[in-house]
């Protein structure tokens, strides 16, 4: 049995409702040797339409470790393996070619998944799985913001849960409305 409680007696106010249990919540069972929560990072540091790369570092706690890394197309095809030894601070870093990527972006939000798998002895002790998108993001003064060598105009907001147990109304906003600095910017969804 395995018991939760949460303990709201530390420092609070009316104005921050971040105490306590209000997601989803795992239980992630792992053997000795593992990948702990957040080990695997994928990164693409190049990015072309004929030939890109998956950098990926994977971190294993627990002992010395093999790392095999496959990476698998938007429709779970493999297109790259590669296998490194961790180093002295538990890491194993991959840099995986892949040829004729298909780009991620908002039209066509392709996903590849990088299966990273460790090795004990030849066999394999734990295995996570990450999604990522291949596809370059530059950001300055002349072009704007540029997805995969294409302008894009950023329109609206990240308007999320904010404002604690006063909500919307008491920060001059309809329900389901944005706030007022957006309005002008936002078109009205309303039906």
């Amino acid at each position: 049995m395995l018991a939760v409680r949460v303990d709201n007696s530390g420092w609070n106010s009316r104005w921050y409702s971040g105490s306590g249990i209000y997601r989803h919540t795992w239980l992630t069972v792992t053997g000795a040797v593992r990948i702990p929560l957040w080990g695997v990072h994928v990164t693409t540091p190049e990015v072309s339409a004929h030939h890109s790369v998956a950098h990926v570092e994977v971190t294993v706690e627990g002992a010395p470790a093999d790392v095999r890394v496959t990476v698998l197309d938007p429709r779970g095809e493999p297109v790259s393996t590669g296998r490194a030894a961790t180093d002295a601070t538990g890491v194993a870093v991959l840099d995986l070619p892949v040829r004729a990527a298909a780009l991620w972006s908002p039209d066509s939000p392709s996903l590849y998944t990088a299966r990273a798998e460790v090795l004990v002895r030849g066999r394999v002790v734990d295995t996570v799985t990450t999604a990522f998108g291949i596809r370059s993001l530059v950001w300055n003064g002349e072009a704007g913001f540029r997805l995969n060598g294409e302008t894009v105009k950023i329109t609206g907001g990240c308007v999320h849960h904010d404002h604690g147990p006063t909500d919307d109304p008491a920060h001059g906003r309809r329900p389901g409305g944005p706030p007022p600095r957006l309005r002008r910017t936002l078109p009205d969804h309303r039906s």
